[in-house]
């Protein structure tokens, strides 16, 4: 029934993908297991992230991966068009990159003849039930890291606890963020639980770092950011929050000379979207600047893919998005490695154990309530108190170096299962 299902919404949405064009249309081919990017070699490593957020938490593991297990291919599979053109900017010199296969009997199984893995990684809870039944059946250890359950997604599968627990069985180990994560997952049947930590406070390798300042160079040299006028940088944005930035910057540009917004909305299939929001205004689009401008843009459209990191260190205050409506957050650690201010909305369901030590730890600033008045409240007193943004960066930056570790505490699990 569930393979059946999956098929009847594949057909429904085949118009789609061939609508959206080529490049939609090929990875539905790959993600059909008709076309494969991964072939040859042994042993093959498979780490899969879904999308942008997931890649990046998994980043800093994947380079720790490439030194820890040198004779190991790696292999990195995502979901999402976006993720993968930002896995193969980031990590194709040393890992190969490809689309993780639908969830379809004979679509796994030619995915998995052809990569031949000796082991899965799964980041965070990306569970498919055919894809681990075929693993568990050619004898692939599945590992989830860095895994966590939403209050949503718990509930979610309370409700098929029966079905779900012969899912997660299908996993041989799964490594958590936090002793609440363990609790969830064996209550929903899991068997092997540890706690390792999350391996997104392992952010800022010498590695990544050193990307994120080559394209920071390229974007001050653009869009003159490194300026005395505040800055506040809006990232992740999703539907309904930049009408409510836009209105709070309003308010604020009347009392604040110099005033800058940079929104960067989360999925690149809403740039165009964003871009007709702000047609009545003066505002340039990142992906039409090729020459550098001759003085500070007031809006900013950061419509582009794996830039909006290498941003943060521009801003003066940064709004981080998918908070201000039922969204569930985004990641805030990003910003916080930078020393940055931050400001979220009240809607951090996916991200709640971060917020919270967060919160705790007085590195950043949660709204209370969704309303353009207190946006803009808040967005002013953190522009206008320079200590108050100082201490909240300080604060952060001491946070992340506290949690940091969790990584290697994975690597350590990972080997173990290897056998070395």
């Amino acid at each position: 029934m569930y393979s059946f299902l999956l098929c009847v919404l594949l057909l429904l949405f085949s118009p789609y993908f061939l609508m959206r064009g080529r490049r939609y249309s090929a990875s539905l081919l790959e993600r059909l297991a008709f076309r494969s990017k991964v072939v040859g070699s042994e042993p093959n490593l498979l780490i899969h992230c879904v999308s942008v957020g997931e890649f990046l938490a998994a980043e800093p593991l994947i380079i720790a991966l490439k030194q820890a297990l040198p004779r190991v291919r790696l292999i990195v599979s995502t979901t999402t068009y976006t993720a993968q053109a930002l896995a193969c900017e980031r990590v194709s010199a040393y890992a190969e990159v490809c689309y993780f296969p639908l969830d379809l009997g004979f679509a796994v199984e030619r995915f998995l003849s052809a990569v031949k893995p000796i082991a899965v990684l799964i980041v965070e809870t990306e569970l498919w039930p055919n894809f681990l039944r075929a693993a568990r059946n050619r004898s692939i250890p599945v590992i989830v890291v860095s895994g966590r359950l939403s209050d949503r997604s718990f509930m979610r599968y309370r409700l098929v606890k029966r079905l779900f627990a012969r899912v997660l069985n299908c996993v041989d180990l799964f490594l958590v963020q936090s002793e609440r994560d363990a609790k969830r997952f064996l209550a929903l049947g899991a068997q092997r639980v540890e706690v390792c930590g999350n391996i997104k406070y392992d952010l800022g390798t010498a590695e990544q770092l050193s990307v994120l300042d080559r394209k920071a160079e390229v974007l001050d040299r653009l869009l003159r950011l490194d300026s005395q006028c505040p800055l506040i940088v809006a990232g992740s944005t999703v539907p309904g929050e930049e009408e409510l930035l836009l209105n709070a910057f309003d308010i604020l540009s009347a009392r604040i000379d110099g005033l800058r917004l940079l929104i960067a909305p989360r999925r690149p299939e809403r740039f165009e979207q964003v871009a007709k929001l702000l047609s009545g205004r003066q505002f340039v689009r990142r992906s039409r600047l090729s020459e550098p401008l001759q003085q500070e843009p007031q809006l900013i459209l950061l419509d582009s893919i794996g830039e909006l990191a290498a941003v943060y260190r521009f801003a003066t205050v940064v709004f981080v998005g998918g908070s201000l409506v039922p969204y569930g957050g985004h990641n805030v650690l990003e910003p916080a490695l930078y020393g940055k201010a931050i400001l979220t909305g009240p809607y951090v369901d996916n991200f709640r154990s971060v917020i919270k030590d967060f919160v705790d730890a007085e590195a950043l600033v949660c709204l209370e309530t969704v309303s353009v008045e207190q946006l803009a409240s808040e967005l002013e007193r953190l522009l206008a108190d320079a200590q108050l943004r100082m201490q909240l960066g300080e604060n952060a930056r001491k946070l992340m170096d506290k949690n940091r570790g969790a990584v290697l505490r994975h690597i350590e699990r990972i080997r173990s299962v290897l056998g070395g």
